[in-house]
């Protein structure tokens, strides 16, 4: 039986007037009540880079990817494989830890080059050395890597389908600054690999915004064309294609309290916005916004 759903508790940040508390994993059955701990971390720095199910090792079974800060600076990824079928519900004991790679605060998964083998691509806020701006690079399953070119650091990736996507591209936010306040832009750019390749294009912004934090699709209107949502530091944007393929418009759904994590699901009612409302809170209310279509 596979997990139906996985959950994560972080560490409370530096920032906090809140006791730092460990990292830890964990899964949860809904269809049993059950959970269970998966692994738990008091480390220096506790706080996840990256979480997701995918199949990571082409045996047609979702996987955990999980990423998580090693130290202060140093991203490493932690997956976790599924057992077979028959060997019992919840995930395995094979973990695959990789190695330490500086600032890698994004990743996402998935076909890129049409192979149907999952591709990696990891995103950098930063680079090697104090100073160095960040990068993009895609990491293919056939072994190839390939960097992106990017605008300085690098705070959000996904790979799928928005707008009229017949393949699933890779979609990015770039522009990041250590001077955030100041220099730091919000910007959305998207590329395309093996057969009809695209560079990366600019295909939004939000000029009043230093960064996205988070890109997920929606299609809200039910058109059959996801909008792309983006988690700003102020604001909820969904970016909408035009009819003509090629333009994007932004609109803002919903405004937000500088860096907070927020979802977007759908309800029977349709699409709704869950929003923190106290950040500095050990048991944090959520607001929930509908998200009209247009």
């Amino acid at each position: 039986m596979l997990f139906r759903s996985l959950g994560l508790r972080r560490g409370l940040g530096r920032w906090s007037r809140l006791p730092q508390g460990a990292l830890g994993a964990h899964a949860h059955d809904s269809t049993t009540g059950q959970g269970s701990k998966l692994w738990r971390d008091a480390g220096q720095r506790n706080e996840s880079a990256h979480l997701s199910s995918v199949d990571l090792n082409d045996d047609g079974v979702p996987d955990v990817a999980f990423a998580y800060y090693a130290s202060k600076y140093m991203v490493r990824t932690r997956h976790m494989l599924s057992t077979p079928a028959d060997a019992g519900p919840g995930p395995g004991s094979l973990v695959q830890e990789g190695k330490d790679v500086r600032m890698a605060s994004s990743r996402a998964y998935g076909d890129l080059d049409g192979d149907k083998k999952v591709d990696e691509v990891v995103g950098r806020v930063y680079g090697d050395a104090k100073g160095e701006p960040g990068d993009l690079t895609v990491h293919f399953a056939n072994g190839k890597t390939v960097k992106v070119p990017s605008d300085r650091g690098i705070k959000a990736v996904w790979i799928g389908k928005a707008g009229a996507d017949k393949r699933p591209a890779l979609y990015f936010s770039d522009g990041w600054e250590s001077n955030y306040g100041k220099k730091a832009r919000a910007q959305l750019k998207r590329a395309t690999f093996g057969k009809g390749a695209t560079a990366p294009a600019k295909i939004g912004d939000s000029d009043k915004e230093f960064t996205f934090f988070d890109l997920s699709p929606a299609d809200l209107d039910g058109d059959g064309k996801p909008e792309l949502i983006a988690r700003g530091n102020a604001s909820l944007s969904a970016f909408t294609q035009a009819a003509d393929g090629k333009t994007w418009t932004r609109r803002t759904l919903a405004g937000l309290q500088p860096v907070l994590n927020t979802a977007v699901g759908k309800t029977p009612a349709g699409w709704v916005a869950y929003i923190p409302t106290n950040p500095r809170a050990p048991s944090v209310p959520v607001r929930v916004v509908p998200l009209a279509a247009k």
